[in-house]
């Protein structure tokens, strides 16, 4: 009898240490992630999106709201009560990343966990996975590659006011763009007798500064196997004499330094769209797109306010103005991004994010399960219909990003950028022919040389931005003479920028082994 007791409190301790059979399996407590994403408005109470990825992947993903606008100080102050978020967007990467706030992978673990995912890094742009890397051996972010950022930024003319003017062939050189500028300053190109018109405000700098060979803020290489900081090139001393030439004449809005967008979202230009300026910059090609006349569902911003405001705005793309040692182009952003980053809590547990990574490999990579990521529920608030021999989205909603965002839709599952090329494809295929139309052949940009932020920027990068913000505007506008260029390039590389030139030279060298 002994025995038998003792051999039944055995048999009990032993059952009690194995695992749990596969049916409690599914009654143990799902994996839960909050999630920061990039959102374009706030959610539904009870997002319908969210509850479907929930019951599909059996997790518990919590959205969190912010407003987009301050998103960056909601998350610090989040952060600062200790609510860190697994999933973040809007961060500053590299500082977070150096506090230990954000959290680092191994590749081969993410190879192991989204195949797939992997793969489409490999056959897309191999060099990614090195700007993904902060230190060089350990992953902070995956890798993301946005169909948009392939054109580069647009340079719109008001059509109808150089028809005013006897304009019937937009110029391209900066000799003809010059030209023009003037005329639409001093002709009264809108024919209302007010001397009220300016030819650009700071948002055509950009094409400006291309035809000079440099932009701002971006890494140029220097032709000797290295780069430089566009914002300090010799070149950007000649572009700063004709901008300062143009403010003196009343070329250039004496209101640039304020911008042209007085509130709202980021890409309307109010200046272009109150009849103030001929020229804009403002925002990217698809922003001016209104798919609507192409029999699409689409309207970009910029396209959607000129029709809200009832006025007659014909508009179209031109030349980026051709210097006059033949170079041109306006910014364009990176084919590689960095947006989604992960808590070092999370990144630490690595069972918990190894199954997240397993659902965003399944998420971006089929093509069906992207697209409801993207837009939503088929049938209900988008459609997919053959036009012009291929696949292209059409949304069913109004006000259709407000609306998809609410259901937990548009960004909020959208880890990697919008990731899945065959996806990009079919959601833009009305902007892309737009672009074929009217962009093609004068699409140039100048991608900076090298991918990531630098590891000393967070220290450096607001002093050094300060520098050069306040000398550009005080050049331009005359408050320093041209001269001071030298001094706000000595005194730039004095706060950081030589720093800044030594690692931005040893991440290129690495991109580039």
């Amino acid at each position: 009898m002994k025995k038998a007791t003792l051999l039944l409190l055995a048999l009990a301790m032993l059952l009690a240490a194995m695992p749990l059979a596969a049916g409690a399996e599914e009654a143990a407590e799902p994996y839960t992630y909050t999630m920061v994403m990039y959102n374009f408005g706030p959610l539904d109470e009870d997002p319908v999106m969210v509850q479907y990825w929930n019951e599909k992947y059996g997790v518990n993903f919590e959205p969190i709201n912010v407003e987009q606008s301050s998103a960056a100080e909601q998350i610090n102050l989040m952060i600062s009560a200790g609510e860190i978020p697994d999933v973040m967007q809007s961060i500053d990467a590299n500082a977070y990343y150096q506090q230990g706030i954000i959290g680092g992978w191994r590749e081969k673990f993410f190879r192991e966990h989204a195949p797939r995912l992997s793969a489409y890094i490999d056959e897309t742009e191999p060099k990614s996975w090195a700007y993904a890397k902060y230190d060089g051996e350990n992953m902070y972010s995956i890798p993301g590659f946005r169909l948009y950022n392939t054109v580069a930024d647009p340079f719109i003319w008001r059509t109808d006011w150089l028809e005013n003017l006897g304009i019937t062939e937009i110029p391209e050189t900066l000799e003809e763009v010059e030209e023009v500028f003037y005329r639409i300053a001093k002709e009264d190109p809108d024919g209302n007798g007010v001397d009220d018109t300016y030819a650009l405000s700071e948002t055509a700098f950009d094409a400006i500064y291309g035809a000079f060979g440099f932009q701002r803020n971006t890494w140029i290489e220097d032709g000797e196997g290295g780069v430089v900081f566009g914002d300090v090139m010799p070149q950007a001393k000649d572009a700063l004499a004709l901008l300062n030439k143009w403010y003196t004449d009343g070329v250039l809005d004496p209101e640039f330094i304020t911008g042209e967008n007085q509130g709202g979202y980021w890409a309307i230009s109010h200046a272009f769209l109150n009849g103030r300026i001929g020229v804009s910059g403002m925002g990217s090609f698809y922003h001016w797109v209104d798919s609507t006349a192409l029999g699409g569902t689409m309207v970009g911003r910029m396209a959607e306010a000129i029709k809200d405001a009832g006025v007659d705005i014909p508009y179209a793309p031109g030349h980026p103005p051709i210097g006059p040692d033949g170079d041109w182009g306006t910014t364009q952003a990176s084919p590689v991004s960095l947006r989604t980053h992960f808590s070092s809590v999370l990144t630490a547990d690595t069972e918990r994010f190894a199954r997240l990574l397993e659902i965003i490999d399944d998420m971006m990579m089929d093509l069906d399960n992207c697209t409801r990521a993207s837009r939503g529920i088929p049938g209900e608030t988008y459609e997919i219909v053959e036009w012009n021999g291929q696949q292209v989205i059409n949304m069913l909603v109004e006000n259709n990003t407000t609306a998809v965002n609410g259901m937990g839709a548009a960004a909020w599952f959208m880890f990697t950028e919008e990731y899945n090329y065959d996806f990009q494809y079919m959601a833009y295929a009305y902007d892309f022919a737009w672009y074929e139309e009217f962009m093609k052949d004068f699409n140039q940009g100048y991608i900076s040389a090298i991918y990531g932020t630098l590891p000393s920027n967070a220290m450096y990068a607001t002093e050094c931005n300060k520098i050069l913000n306040e000398g550009y505007i005080a050049i331009i506008t005359g408050e320093q003479p041209l001269d001071y260029f030298d001094t706000m390039v000595e005194q730039w590389y004095n706060a950081g920028g030589t720093v800044l030139t030594e690692e931005a030279n040893e991440l290129y060298a690495q991109q580039n082994a």
